[in-house]
């Protein structure tokens, strides 16, 4: 009942980049606090990686260290490796600190030798370090962050590598009640450096807010004023700038109010609680010209029912977007009488403009139209073995579908389950005038076909690349006291890559499980994949898990 020093679990495979691959790692119990495993791996492609993990854990402090080497890759002729180490301690109650460092040897290191599309599909790697400090309502960072950028072999998909913070210092008042108001701000201090971007410098920015709030049961109203004010200090001006030393200071000022209806409603021989819930909030940002202004952190907010009611439609420091609106939306819920637990909602909102917006990011275009686009969304459980997943981004000015996502899941009981979505997005090009368009389809299942074999498998397809992203499919059988796992995956790691992978493993239940797990691939790329032996596919009727995006 204790961990011992010892060989664990060999992992055996194929893949078309590494060809067959037999990994063994070792385990070194040193200690109750702190361990190390070490995997020799041999892949009859690429020749030996040696990959390292040690971990530690102490009343002030926890770690981890990973280390792969690959001396002499059969492919490239090259020693390729990666490193990766986290660190957080507690020096005092008050103060915290860390670091975060990745790095590879080269920019398809990942892509040869991971399986995961969530590692494959990484362009940047953080590397940094800082203190943390919180005191009452008070909070405090000082950092330094730094990336490596990953480039893609086709020159046509490069990668903008993003700006270095040398350092960030930032201060934080959170919400905080007096005077029957509640008040908050933050400060900071960025200097942006990047050999292969200009301009480069320093950004310091200060953004003091205070809201008024007041709600009862069936309603509430808040108020809310702050002003956001930021200045530059640059090696150069930008394009457009007067000086290399600018600022600006934008204010802000919302209002939003809601109201929650509720009724009992019987449908369908069952009853329900059905809410109404309106909801508008108007904003009003004047125009400060920011328009010439560098843009180290900033990007423009993507549309949906969250920043409906958000102030800035920008994320980042650089830009304020000047707006006069007001936002409408109406949510209906049905509820279950007994628990609360939502089963369907449904909402619809839209934006009206009162004026023209001027504030933008280069390449973009401001709004100009006298409303947004019309937004429809709806989640939840239709009946009780089919859910649904949908949102519509309509433009009535063009009379044209911007968004427009559906998904739907059958789920009749554990371990049946068959999921399809349809994602379609439209997104004008303004540089070239033309347009580009995303529309891709994903059908996962997991389903007993006789005896005690079931399918597993998932299909990601690009319409218009007419190209299959990610495709997984593969066989269960459960023997009672052992199940077997064949999978077979097709991802695409790259523009111009693409791997393909066989994962078989044996599991001897509550003993062992031998050969290379598919179990975390099955679990990202089926929702709802239970194991054939999971205990509590017997035992349980599973609730709805959210549909996943792309």
């Amino acid at each position: 009942n204790e961990r011992k020093s010892g060989f664990l679990t060999p992992t055996i495979g194929s893949t078309q980049t590494r060809g067959f691959e037999l990994a063994t790692p070792y385990y070194f119990n040193l200690a109750p606090n702190y361990d190390a495993t070490v995997t020799p791996r041999i892949m009859t492609k690429r020749g030996l990686q040696i990959a390292a993990q040690g971990r530690y854990l102490f009343p002030q402090t926890t770690g981890e260290v990973i280390g792969e080497i690959v001396p002499d890759d059969r492919q490239t002729g090259e020693m390729r490796w990666a490193f990766a180490a986290k660190h957080n301690e507690q020096f005092l109650p008050w103060l915290a600190g860390y670091y975060n460092y990745n790095r590879v040897s080269d920019s398809t290191y990942l892509a040869d030798f991971a399986d995961r599309v969530s590692v494959t599909s990484q362009k940047t790697l953080p590397m940094e370090g800082g203190f943390i400090v919180n005191y009452g309502p008070w909070s405090g960072l000082v950092r330094t962050q730094i990336f490596q950028t990953l480039q893609d072999p086709n020159p046509a998909a490069a990668v903008t590598p993003p700006y270095n913070m040398l350092p960030q210092v930032k201060a934080a008042l959170t919400d905080t009640d007096w005077l029957g108001l509640t008040w908050a701000g933050t400060a900071e201090f960025v200097n942006f450096s990047q050999p292969a971007l200009t301009p480069t410098g320093n950004r310091s920015t200060l953004y003091p807010s205070v809201r008024w709030n007041r709600q009862g049961s069936a309603w509430f109203v808040s108020a809310h004023g702050a002003l956001a004010g930021w200045q530059y200090d640059l090696n150069q001006p930008n394009p457009g700038m007067s000086s290399a030393h600018e600022g600006v200071a934008v204010p802000i000022a919302s209002l939003d109010a809601g109201l929650v209806f509720e009724r009992d409603w019987d449908v369908f021989g069952k009853s329900f609680v059905q809410t109404l819930e309106p909801r508008a909030m108007y904003t009003y940002i004047p125009f400060r010209s920011q328009n010439a202004l560098p843009v180290f952190d900033t990007v423009q907010d993507d549309f949906n029912f969250t920043q409906l009611f958000s102030e800035n439609r920008f994320i980042g420091g650089d830009r304020v977007g000047d707006t006069n609106q007001l936002a409408l939306a109406v949510t209906s819920r049905i509820l279950d009488p007994a628990t609360g637990a939502e089963r369907f909602r449904v909402a619809v909102g839209q934006r009206f403009y009162f004026e023209d917006q001027q504030v933008n990011l280069p390449g973009s275009t401001p709004q100009t139209s006298g409303s947004s686009d019309f937004l429809v969304g709806a989640e939840g459980r239709i009946a009780d073995a089919w859910s649904l997943i949908g949102l519509m981004q309509y433009d009535f000015g063009s009379s044209q579908t911007n968004r427009f996502n559906l998904g739907t899941r059958y789920n009749p009981a554990p371990g049946k389950v068959i999921s399809l979505t349809y994602r379609y997005s439209r997104e004008l090009v303004d540089q070239v005038g033309g347009q580009s368009e995303l529309k891709q389809t994903y059908l996962a299942a997991e389903w007993p076909i006789f005896d005690n074999w079931t399918f597993v498998g998932a299909w990601n397809y690009s319409i218009p690349d007419r190209k299959t992203l990610e495709a997984v499919v593969g066989l269960e059988y459960n023997g009672g006291c052992w199940a077997l796992r064949v999978v077979g995956q097709q991802l695409i790691t790259t523009t111009e890559t693409t791997t393909r992978s066989i994962f078989v493993q044996l599991e001897l239940n509550g003993l062992a499980r031998v050969g290379t797990s598919p179990l975390e691939l099955l679990r990202r790329t089926v929702p709802g994949y239970l194991r054939t032996n999971d205990p509590v596919l017997q035992q349980r009727d599973r609730s709805f898990d959210p549909l996943p995006e792309f």
